[in-house]
């Protein structure tokens, strides 16, 4: 598992966005975030807004653990994070593979 892709926030409790990467199994979660207040930390999963009938902003998670490995998908972040094993976004980086035929 790598942490790609982070870039530093710091508006309120939102300190950094960051994508989550996980070569073995092909797989990339995009726009995960890292939150913290007072004395709690927690990583958010990327999520999609939408309007409520009362007219307010929610939001709902795209990808979800259940609660154990909601539990060990943070702390592996968070563990990665603190250590600085990240790579920073790069403004306008691409990433292509020219041997995949799409």
């Amino acid at each position: 598992m790598e942490i790609i892709n982070y870039k530093e926030i710091n508006k309120g409790a939102l300190k950094s966005k960051f994508d989550v990467q996980i070569k073995e199994w092909g797989l990339t979660l995009r726009d995960c975030t890292l939150f913290q207040k007072e004395s709690r930390t927690w990583i958010g999963m990327p999520s999609k807004q939408y309007q409520s009938k009362e007219g307010t902003t929610k939001s709902y998670d795209v990808v979800v653990f259940d609660k154990n490995m909601k539990q060990r998908f943070d702390a592996a972040c968070l563990d990665k994070i603190k250590n600085n094993q990240y790579q920073i976004k790069q403004e306008n980086q691409q990433q292509t593979n020219s041997s995949l035929p799409f």
